[in-house]
């Protein structure tokens, strides 16, 4: 009895670590994400500051020089990382708590 009881701690303690790792690896994924959308965004400003001879503003925020405003970086940033959280939950949910995949199975 004490057996089972340890491999079903096992089980769970397994489960709760690749859910956690599913999770920052989705995060990763939305960081990924929010910084091409931080240099596509940038790279419009830049072209729409050119084109109408508006004086660019270079900001130092985490570590490298861009022209957007340290808000609009934050706000990228951060809307990367919830976005990679939830997406990570959604997506666990479907994966592998409804197990929707098996309606694909043949």
């Amino acid at each position: 009895m004490k057996i089972k009881a340890n491999l079903k701690k096992l089980a769970f303690i397994l489960i709760f670590m690749k859910k956690i790792i599913y999770i920052i690896a989705t995060i990763f994924l939305g960081i990924l994400l929010s910084l091409l959308a931080h240099v596509y965004i940038e790279i419009i400003y830049l072209q729409y500051a050119q084109a109408h001879n508006i004086k660019i503003v270079w900001n130092t925020a985490l570590g490298e020089s861009c022209s957007l405003p340290i808000i609009l970086q934050l706000l990228i940033m951060l809307s990367g990382i919830l976005g990679g959280y939830y997406l990570g939950q959604f997506w666990w949910r479907k994966v592998y708590v409804e197990n929707a995949y098996k309606r694909f199975k043949k």
